[in-house]
């Protein structure tokens, strides 16, 4: 039975639903003024990676505007990419980002409402989104919470080293923009004749100040050829031609830091193989 368009004495209030045809709200949250741009940016230390940015704005006019940039960010520290879409009056509907070759870690996004036509000479205003792109996850205004660029999970990859050469340690220098947690480091050494040696793994702040060491449980005997495992969890342990040591659990370390060997009795004829790290990555700022 349909509602009564008016009171009567069975429907003294009248219908329960109305609507205005005057004085209607604003259709979204976010006016975008004529002085305003939408400024999304990219932090991709570790990808090169082409970027779509769609978005729908209502114009004072009913106009619907429908529309989708895109870019290509760089390799490197700092923002890696940018778009700037141009002022236009109206409600931003929908905002969404997506990249469909990242993985989850390797691209973070924040899009603003920029006053003024450019970052020279605009401010950057309301927060819009904030979090990681990837070929699962898009970012999205309204529905996207803002996340940091440090939580969730990162970017796990592995990182090669190059054997350093006879009587040399190997080392490692967290790069520009980013930061690591180590998972696991591997490699092997190859001593010659003398007393025993002990492969310590050392990580050092930009500062120079050392933060921690890991040496194994056992020596290495002259003349012999170990692997070596570091990993988180990891026994103490002298297994099948193994030394196993464990890592600081959820150890943070960001651009400059060091990573290397610090070997106790190092010979001149000892040589380290190629090194691995199994790292956790994530966008940094310093």
């Amino acid at each position: 039975m349909p509602i009564p368009p008016l009171a009567s004495a069975q429907t003294p209030y009248g219908p329960q639903v109305s609507f205005r045809t005057e004085g209607v709200l604003p259709p979204a949250v976010v006016y975008v003024s004529p002085q305003d741009s939408i400024y999304i940016q990219f932090f991709s230390p570790s990808l090169a990676a082409p970027v779509n940015v769609n978005y729908r704005l209502l114009t004072p006019q009913g106009l619907l505007i429908s529309n989708q940039q895109a870019t290509t960010t760089t390799v490197g520290a700092g923002v890696t990419g940018n778009i700037v879409i141009p002022p236009a009056e109206g409600y931003l509907l929908s905002l969404s980002v997506q990249c469909p070759t990242a993985v989850r870690g390797q691209m973070f996004v924040q899009a603003f409402l920029l006053s003024g036509p450019n970052t020279a000479t605009g401010v950057l205003d309301q927060l819009l989104l904030q979090g990681f792109a990837s070929g699962y996850d898009v970012v999205a205004y309204p529905q996207s919470r803002p996340e940091s660029s440090t939580s969730g999970r990162g970017y796990l990859h592995s990182v090669g080293i190059a054997p350093p050469g006879a009587g040399k340690e190997w080392t490692i220098t967290v790069p520009p923009g980013v930061r690591w947690i180590i998972k696991s480091i591997q490699t092997s050494i190859v001593t010659g004749v003398g007393g025993a040696r002990i492969p310590n793994i050392s990580i050092v702040n930009p500062a120079f100040q050392a933060v921690a060491f890991f040496p194994p449980i056992n020596a290495v005997p002259a003349s012999s050829a170990v692997n070596l495992e570091w990993y988180d969890g990891a026994p103490f342990a002298n297994a099948n031609q193994y030394l196993l040591t464990p890592l600081i659990r959820d150890l943070v370390i960001g651009p400059g830091w060091i990573v290397g060997s610090n070997t106790f009795n190092l010979g001149a004829g000892d040589v380290y193989n190629e090194t691995v790290l199994f790292v956790e990555e994530w966008p940094s700022a310093n």
